[in-house]
């Protein structure tokens, strides 16, 4: 069996090809083709191209938030109620969109395999209330859909599991606490191997600061600016997405790297 698996980040694409004897197990083999673009700005198909073997069996794509009738499912076929469930997700403008590229992209090459979606949020059915309940009116809450989702669940799940067997303790009351650092950034609690909290909110946005994203502000600040008039709802989103965190507090770039390297020059 050959799975494809694609993703999509808010800097850079992934795509890698895992050959399995058999059934799959928690430690899959080594890729047996490995693509990135870490720029963030070509397209699946041109990543694709670079291909050459055997048609994969399974697609699968990662999605920050595939919306709420998905989000909450681990895995799920991809068929047209699905797609069109993803693109009327709203709450991952960075990410959702170069995935939904990635999907086109392979069902164009790849007709013939199955694809299948991952849902990336962290608070799932099983997280506790006070983990995904804002102090909003319930009225909002039930109207609008509004709760606390967290990210980067595919990351810390596998961080929990592996943490479990490295200690050799698979204790349900384990309490961990895992830190994923990249251009998104998020903090969980675990119990054992399940998500219990994360710094992460409804959207990827809300938390730590990170790369081009401004993490948690004060909403005050929001609503002075537009008060003021100093800034249009576009500019807003578009400035807290991607000139904000590192590259705002840096003016230079998202890139710790770069960041280094100004401050060594």
């Amino acid at each position: 069996m050959k799975i494809l698996a694609l993703n999509a980040g808010s800097r850079s694409h992934r795509a890698q090809l895992f050959a399995f004897d058999g059934i799959p197990s928690l430690e899959p083999p080594r890729a047996a083709w490995d693509a990135a673009d870490e720029s963030a700005t070509g397209r699946f198909a041109e990543l694709l191209e670079t291909y050459r073997g055997e048609p994969p069996d399974a697609v699968v794509h990662r999605f920050v938030h595939p919306g709420p009738e998905l989000a909450e499912r681990i895995a799920f076929r991809i068929d047209d109620e699905a797609r069109s469930l993803i693109e009327r997700s709203d709450l991952a403008p960075a990410h959702n969109p170069p995935a939904l590229d990635g999907l086109r992209a392979a069902s164009d090459r790849f007709g013939g395999a199955i694809q299948i979606g991952i849902s990336d949020i962290a608070l799932g059915p099983d997280a506790p209330a006070i983990a995904t309940t804002y102090p909003l009116p319930h009225a909002w809450r039930e109207r609008f859909g509004i709760r606390r989702y967290g990210f980067h669940g595919i990351s810390q799940r596998d961080a929990l599991e592996r943490n479990a067997r490295l200690c050799g303790s698979d204790d349900p009351a384990r309490r961990v606490v895992s830190v994923h650092l990249g251009s998104g950034c998020s903090i969980v609690a675990g119990r054992g191997r399940f998500i219990i909290d994360s710094t992460m909110g409804m959207t990827p946005m809300e938390g730590l600061m990170m790369g081009s994203r401004s993490g948690s502000i004060d909403p005050g600040i929001i609503f002075t600016l537009l008060r003021r008039g100093a800034i249009g709802k576009d500019e807003l989103e578009r400035t807290l997405l991607k000139e904000s965190g590192l590259a705002g507090v840096s003016g230079v770039s998202a890139d710790i790297r770069e960041i280094t390297a100004a401050l060594q020059a």
